[in-house]
């Protein structure tokens, strides 16, 4: 049974109203599959070209550029929320969206994105009194105009996850990176900006997602504003955006912590650790909201599908972190070394804390995935307001052992997130307890394994790391044996490796993958996957 099969009939639903019928499991299922292959491609040259702008920007810029921009960051996101009302989510998991939904949402979202943007621009004296920065002024008011351009990108990306055209989001999410900071933010790096380098690369990125988002959908969407459509859209939007509330909070609490008791150049040191830390959590986060979150919403009533997707969840995505993890903390040196340069070296005791919880991160990210899915998100409220409210005080209290100590207070409140998640993931979904364990085993030893290999090369090449290159090659060489050790594993000992959920996973690749990746898929075939 794949995630997206349907459940066995029992005899009692033969006799009540049958529900209308959703998508076809086998058309589903290739859509998640598609949609995974895709996402995965595009993310994962999103994230690389995200490490590589990191690298070259790290070197033309000050961390107290990048701590400005990181507070202006925290204002910046606490605001979208607001701009938003929840619409782009509201249009995808509404089962009988409507036209006047759609043209609601747009003139809504756009309205709003303009008001917030003229708010803040008046709001940017206070706030920068309120982080003790006087510089961040003008950057508020220049990251102002990202609020009426997003607002106008947010029904196209809604459309377009509703309509499953996950090739499509990830081609513009690639472009409008590569376009905003590949070329507007480093160009302006080279000339001298400084910090106004790093606003001018995410308001070019926002005005090619907007550009991209408003053509790509299928048919032409015309402003209207029709209270009742309104009023249907709020009524999931704004539970969605009071959730957001907490989730904004627990991002970027911190962060403000950071910025007002430690200043902007600590703020840029911890932001840029953070940010290596983010970029497997971002790159599958993405893929959970845009792939899993408007599928499982289609089958909301089936809770067999929601179980068996959410285990399934949990194995590929412990697979995937948990050695990436353990990679992380013991090559954060030499990771900061070669991405930052040797300017950044107090990130990296930073880094390191929070790579320690890096699987935490994506874990209770799928929870959310799953249960708002159902349109529950009125559960995940005050779990959500708590991890916000421990994020903040173990920031505070952190703070008084500088970075590290930040970082660990955040690290606590994460772990005790993903508990509280996953016990609502397994509520919503009856998986037990037992099941979501041996989800996580394998991807436990897998990562183990990894970084005891990476433990030892660093050991033997460190005492060689004066300079960036060899440090480079410590990271290429533990990073190539953790490679060939998996791929080893996954070939010799599949099931040992993989367990049923990862060999399942690897299954449905041979032999449902589009054709040009197939010949590439079935190199790694052995005669058990099945």
């Amino acid at each position: 049974m794949t995630p997206l099969d349907p459940a066995p009939a029992s005899s009692a639903a033969s006799v009540r109203e049958p529900a209308p019928p959703g998508p076809p499991p086998g058309h589903l299922k290739r859509r998640a599959l598609d949609g995974f292959l895709w996402l995965s491609l595009g993310n994962g040259l999103r994230a690389v070209l995200k490490v590589a702008v990191l690298a070259v920007l790290a070197r033309l810029l000050t961390p107290v550029d990048f701590g400005l921009v990181a507070a202006a960051g925290v204002v910046v996101w606490f605001s979208m929320l607001f701009s938003s009302l929840g619409v782009g989510p509201a249009l995808v998991q509404r089962q009988d969206l409507e036209p006047r939904h759609v043209a609601t949402g747009l003139t809504a979202s756009a309205l709003f994105g303009l008001l917030l943007g003229l708010v803040l621009v008046a709001a940017a004296p206070l706030l920068a009194v309120l982080f003790r920065m006087p510089g961040l002024t003008p950057v508020l008011r220049g990251m102002a105009v990202v609020f009426p351009i997003a607002g106008l990108s947010l029904v196209g990306e809604a459309l377009l996850q509703r309509e499953l055209r996950f090739g499509t989001l990830a081609m513009a999410e690639l472009v409008s990176y590569a376009v905003g900071y590949g070329v507007v933010g480093i160009g302006a790096a080279l000339a001298g900006a400084g910090v106004w380098a790093l606003v001018a690369a995410e308001v070019g990125k926002a005005l090619i997602k907007t550009v991209l988002y408003l053509v790509l959908p299928a048919g032409r969407v015309r402003p209207r504003f029709e209270v009742a459509a309104f009023r249907d859209l709020v009524v999931f939007g704004s539970g969605y955006t009071a959730n957001g509330l907490s989730i904004y909070f627990a991002m970027q609490g911190d962060s403000f912590v950071v910025g007002r008791y430690l200043g902007a150049g600590p703020l840029g040191l911890y932001g840029r650790a953070y940010e290596l830390m983010l970029v497997p959590s971002q790159v599958l986060g993405m893929m959970l909201e845009k792939i899993l979150f408007p599928m499982l919403a289609s089958v909301q009533d089936d809770a067999a599908r929601l179980r068996l997707a959410y285990r399934r969840g949990t194995a590929l995505v412990a697979l995937i972190v948990l050695p990436l993890s353990a990679l992380t903390v013991v090559l954060a040196p030499e990771i900061v070394r070669v991405l930052l340069g040797p300017g950044w070296r107090g990130a990296v005791p930073v880094l390191r804390v929070l790579a320690a919880a890096m699987y935490l991160r994506v874990g209770y990210m799928l929870g959310h995935t799953v249960v708002n899915a159902t349109g529950a998100v009125v559960q995940t409220a005050w779990r959500s307001a708590l991890h916000a409210v421990l994020v903040v005080v173990g920031a505070l209290v952190g703070q008084r052992w500088g970075l590290t100590g930040v970082a660990a207070g955040v690290v606590a409140a994460i772990t005790v997130n993903f508990v509280l998640v996953l016990q609502l993931g397994r509520r919503v979904t009856g998986l037990g307890w037992g099941a979501l364990a041996a989800a996580h085993r394998h991807a436990l030893l897998l990562a183990l394994l990894v970084g005891a290999e990476a433990w030892a090369i660093a050991r033997v090449l460190t005492p060689l790391a004066a300079s960036a290159a060899p440090a480079a090659l410590t990271l290429v060489a533990a990073a190539a044996a953790a490679l060939v050790t998996t791929l080893l594993l996954v070939r010799l000992l599949p099931a040992r490796a993989l367990g049923d959920d990862g060999r399942w996973l690897v299954h449905t690749l041979l032999t449902s993958a589009p054709a040009p990746l197939r010949p590439l898929l079935r190199r790694l075939r052995t005669p058990d996957w099945t």
